[in-house]
Parts: structure tokens; C-alpha cells; sequence
């Protein structure tokens, strides 16, 4: 563990001894991880792709739970893995992939992967790219496109509560959201598709019809949400660089109603 690591790991260990008024001969629960056999045999037989998240407020003591899942034949969830975490802070993250995964499971399971899925966390997939490469250089890691899409617009995108036309801003932020989500499926199968589409996504933004229904306030916030939270992700977001896999991440979805949107594009210069 690396030096500043280190100092935050005491810095907390000493902070919890001293709030819970332990004794010098008594032992602090840092973190716990477990497995269950069921869930384990079903990422052993369904192994090629693993799902990382970690979510807030699941307990009293405030602990972040980490899971870690997969996705069988018939496109279900599963979890195999939980942890609850002091932190999420980079050395908790280190703990979970250079320590419980190679501990929890053997190299030649852990050889099989070939995806890994995380959120937005920074901290959480700089140590998923720490532990590819020290246990699976073969293993590609690529972001959620709920986390980026879905989650980002949640805090960065326009809110519904600046307009009075609430059935445009509906059809309008839905064409959005959804012509977004689809570079993460089979609708955009290349390269080439994909700079077209994401070319006439910008257009469609900034268009009179657009701006017309709502304003030229929500065009700006959501090429914002897009060059600052979407854009600089693509790379491990967008579905042709990952074809290559020959994994089903995720379900195709529809590109017509993108499309219709497409052909009737008024750009507003």
C-alpha cells in the first residue's frame, strides 16, 4: 500500500477506536466481505462479465456496501459478492481487488473474466485498473451507462421545474436521454455510426425546434451534461469499441424513434 494510503487507513483505524472507546486489546472491524456457495457457483458458471457497484445508506453504521454481480444466460442479474466497506476511500477499494477477489476465488476463475462494469466512481475504477493489471491484463473494463446517462443527469441534466410545457420537456429530454443510451447497444454498431449520430445528437440539441418548446437555457445545460460527464467517458462507454468481446452486455434497444427524431431536425444556426 502506498504511503498516503497508509496514513489514511491509521488516520481512520485511530479516529473509530477512539469514537468507539476501544480498549487497547480489542480488535476493530475494518470491513467485511463475503460470499454465499449459491452465488458463487453461478459467477463460476457465468463469469465472462462482472458488474462493480457501490451504494450508500444500506445500514446503520453508514458503511458503503460494495456488490459485485454477473449476468446469466437469460440476461438476469445476480449478485456473488458483498462487502461493507469503512469507506470509499482508494485503499478500501485496493482491499477489495488486490486482496477478497483473488482470496475468494482462484486465479484460473479470475483468468476467465473478460469485462469488468463499474460506476462513476473515480476512486473505485482507478483501483479496478490498478487490479486488471496486476491479476487480468486480459480483462477490459468499460462504465455503466445508467451510472454516466442516467445517474449524471439526475445531478448535472435540466429539471422538469423551469417549465411550463411539462409534455416537451417529457418527448424532449427523453429523445435525449435515449439517443444517449443508444451508443451504448447494437443500434450503433461502428465507428462511422456512431460520430453520425452523435453529430446529428448536437444538431438536434441545439435546434430551433428545441429551443422553440423549451429554451436556449436547456440546450446549453444539456450539451454541458454531455461534454463534461458523457463525452470524456465514451471511450469505455460506447458499444462498437466493445464488440470486439463477443459478450452481450447490453440489451439491444430500439433506434427508430431516434431516427424520426433525426429526419425532422430543423438546425437552428
Amino acid at each position: 500500500m502506498p504511503p498516503n494510503e497508509k496514513v489514511d487507513a491509521n488516520e481512520y483505524a485511530n479516529h473509530s477506536r477512539v469514537h468507539q472507546n476501544l480498549k487497547n486489546d480489542q480488535n476493530l472491524l475494518v470491513a467485511l466481505a463475503w460470499v454465499v456457495p449459491s452465488e458463487q457457483r453461478m459467477f463460476k458458471l457465468y463469469l465472462e462479465t462482472l458488474f462493480v457497484d457501490s451504494t450508500e445508506s444500506t445500514n446503520n453504521e453508514e458503511r458503503p456496501l460494495l456488490t459485485m454481480g454477473g449476468c446469466d444466460s437469460s440476461e438476469k442479474m445476480f449478485t456473488f459478492l458483498r462487502a461493507f466497506l469503512p469507506n470509499q476511500r482508494t485503499w478500501s477499494f485496493r482491499w477489495i481487488f488486490y486482496h477478497v477477489l483473488p482470496t475468494m476465488f482462484s486465479k484460473n476463475t479470475i483468468s476467465k473474466i473478460k469485462v469488468i462494469i463499474s460506476d462513476g466512481d473515480a476512486q473505485e475504477y482507478d483501483q479496478i485498473d490498478h487490479a486488471i493489471n496486476l491479476l487480468c491484463p486480459h480483462v477490459e473494463r468499460i462504465r455503466c451507462g445508467w451510472h454516466v446517462i442516467d445517474r449524471g443527469w439526475d445531478r448535472h441534466g435540466p429539471t422538469s421545474n423551469h417549465y411550463y410545457d411539462k409534455l416537451s420537456f417529457q418527448t424532449i429530454t427523453s429523445n435525449v436521454r435515449d439517443w444517449m443510451f443508444s451508443w451504448c447497444s447494437l443500434s450503433v454498431e461502428t465507428e462511422e455510426e456512431f460520430n453520425i449520430s452523435k453529430q446529428f445528437f448536437v444538431q438536434y440539441v441545439c435546434s430551433k425546434d428545441v429551443i422553440d418548446k423549451l429554451d436556449i437555457t436547456y440546450s446549453k445545460i444539456v450539451l454541458n451534461f454531455f461534454r463534461l460527464n458523457v463525452e470524456p467517458v465514451l471511450p469505455n462507454l460506447v458499444f462498437y469499441t466493445r464488440k470486439k468481446l463477443d459478450i452481450l452486455i447490453i440489451p439491444a434497444m430500439s433506434n427508430l424513434r431516434v431516427l424520426s427524431v433525426v429526419l425532422n431536425t430543423d438546425v437552428h444556426q
